[in-house]
């Protein structure tokens, strides 16, 4: 077996909390005398990937892990030797490694001073107009943030859960943990994981909020009476909120949720104001109808990296309206739609 080979196999044992005294030590003085570190990280970060989509592996006593981990004669020189800042991104996506090198939470705290191991240090994130923006949280779960979107989220999450606040939209990757949920919330509406990819669209300016599952299973429950929906992929959680209505729908495809994430706009019947939302939000402009019947219109089309001009030059045509713009405003006029 070679080296390389032999260290993820001591390390697949370790994570799971086989391994003996004696390979832990083994796991250590390999690392510790690797001379390919940059290829070892990757070896690493990758066995510990797969050990996260395996929910059947067993989960590691971490506590038991730590107390093994400090009591290691090796400790001292492998944060000198191996510890890089490369491989603390590692660590910081996967737990396990940090737990294998210790030291390195505290290099981790010299580094980027600002991290606080209790939980009550938080990021605060607003996406500007027209942008978005993709983060990376502490266990290794990411969210990519649409234009217009806040997100509040602490730097280290210690809790029995994973929390984070949202305003906008924002699509989610989370890595699986079975002990940790993952929670969003969001104004109305708690979303609630163990580990997959969904949409959450909850701007406080909107007239609804959408929770969208692209794979795994979620739960999300709405605050104003405590009902709760279950959703698997291609289904949708829709809160109404003007009358409160909150329903489950299905949708033909998860992936037009989430296209916004590569420039493009996907409006399936949407209404007016749902599309006139998601422009304001997008472009940082005003945008007002000056009769509501143009509310009751909607339109399905879709939209790849146009400008403002372009995609109000195809809505107003649909809907035989006209539009002027002015001091960041626009105004939509016309007759509007019937109610069929």
């Amino acid at each position: 077996m070679q080296e390389k080979d032999r260290i993820n196999y001591l390390f697949e044992k370790y994570i799971n909390n086989n391994a003996s005294k004696d390979e832990i030590s083994e796991l250590f003085e390999s690392i510790k005398y690797f001379s390919d570190h940059n290829n070892l990280d990757t070896e690493l970060f990758s066995l510990w990937n797969n050990l996260q989509q395996n929910e059947a592996a067993q989960q590691p006593n971490w506590d038991k892990l730590y107390s093994n981990s400090i009591n290691q004669k090796s400790q001292s020189k492998l944060n000198q030797k191996f510890i890089t800042p490369k491989l603390w991104y590692y660590s910081a996506a996967a737990a396990a490694i940090a737990v294998i090198i210790t030291v390195a939470s505290l290099f981790h705290a010299k580094t980027f001073s600002s991290s606080n191991l209790s939980g009550t240090n938080y990021i605060t994130y607003t996406v500007p107009y027209n942008h978005t923006k993709t983060i990376l949280f502490a266990d290794g779960s990411k969210a990519t943030l649409n234009a217009g979107t806040t997100i509040k989220y602490p730097k280290v999450f210690t809790s029995k859960t994973r929390e984070v606040n949202l305003n906008g939209e924002a699509y989610f990757e989370i890595h699986h943990m079975v002990n940790k949920p993952f929670i969003v919330q969001s104004g109305l509406l708690k979303t609630q994981v163990l580990g997959t990819s969904f949409n959450v669209k909850a701007y406080k300016k909107a007239t609804s909020m959408k929770i969208t599952v692209v794979t795994g299973k979620v739960a999300v429950q709405e605050a104003t009476a405590g009902r709760l929906l279950m959703l698997t992929p291609n289904q949708q959680a829709v809160f109404n909120i003007g009358t409160a209505a909150f329903n489950k729908v299905l949708i033909s495809d998860a992936e037009n949720s989430i296209a916004w994430r590569n420039g493009k706009l996907v409006f399936e019947d949407a209404s007016m104001d749902e599309i006139t939302t998601d422009l304001s939000l997008r472009f940082g402009v005003k945008i007002t109808m000056d009769n509501p019947q143009l509310r009751k219109c909607r339109i399905s089309a879709v939209f790849q990296n146009k400008s403002l001009t372009q995609i109000l030059n195809v809505i107003t045509r649909i809907t035989k309206s006209t539009y002027t713009i002015h001091n960041n405003i626009a105004e939509i006029s016309g007759k509007g739609c019937n109610d069929n």
